[in-house]
């Protein structure tokens, strides 16, 4: 309270103070959100990286780093410079085979990209957006690694599938071991659809080869719905009146 040169330094003190004591708070603040954030990361079944303006990691979560576990001897052998123990804080470009020119594309990326990368047998989408501040500033990049391998097998295994029935073979069937979720109700729902085509066709084929032959004492006894009752309906009808 002295308005002295004592109290003016005093009162200079304790304005510093308090603006030091909101500084910290706010850092508190950001440190704890940034933390928060980064467990969250941490957390997610997606493999994400992110790189400085200069292309060096600052962070990868453990879903990326357990990816580039099982791929790294694929990686050293393209790029002798990678190592998962130090991929953190080191280069993003050594993740590749031409490490100036990924930096490069890194550089100039000015919207979000998407690549497919075939790696050690597995097929990876990469999707890399570029991270800018509000200014326009470039802060780097963020990446994330989806494992697609699983995805163009069932894709693959169903086209084949699809190609084999529109030549009228339907014995076909996917398979359903070691699918999960959406793939092993696709996989389901394609089996169902074949095997009642199959029995469809093939009852009505029955009846009417006996027809053909002359034999009019069998009819279709399955039920069935939509066109499937409609051609049993129409079949046994006409089993009916030729007999």
């Amino acid at each position: 309270a002295r308005d002295d040169e004592v109290g003016k330094l005093l009162q200079g003190l304790q304005s510093m103070q308090t603006r030091m004591g909101f500084e910290v708070a706010e850092t508190k603040r950001t440190a704890d959100e940034m933390t928060r954030i980064k467990i969250a990361l941490d957390c997610v079944g997606t493999p994400v990286r992110i790189a400085d303006a200069k292309g060096t990691v600052i962070y990868a979560n453990n879903a990326l780093l357990s990816t580039l576990k099982r791929i790294e001897p694929v990686l050293k052998a393209q790029n002798a410079n990678f190592s998962i123990d130090s991929f953190v804080g080191s280069c993003i470009g050594n993740l590749y085979a031409d490490p100036e020119a990924a930096l490069k594309r890194l550089a100039s990326l000015a919207s979000t990209t998407q690549t497919e990368m075939d790696i050690g047998g597995r097929t990876y989408r990469v999707v890399t957006s570029p991270v800018f501040t509000a200014s326009g500033e470039r802060l780097g990049s963020v990446g994330e690694w989806q494992d697609r391998t699983d995805e163009l097998a069932v894709e693959r295994e169903v086209s084949g599938i699809v190609e084999q029935a529109s030549r009228g073979n339907l014995d076909g069937r996917i398979d359903l071991e070691g699918k999960t979720g959406f793939f092993a109700l696709l996989a389901e729902r394609i089996n169902g659809l074949l095997k009642t085509t199959q029995e469809a066709l093939v009852g009505t084929s029955e009846v009417l080869g006996r027809v053909a032959r002359g034999d009019l004492t069998q009819s279709i006894d399955k039920d069935y719905e939509g066109i499937f009752g409609q051609l049993k309906d129409d079949t046994n009808t006409t089993v009916e009146r030729l007999r």
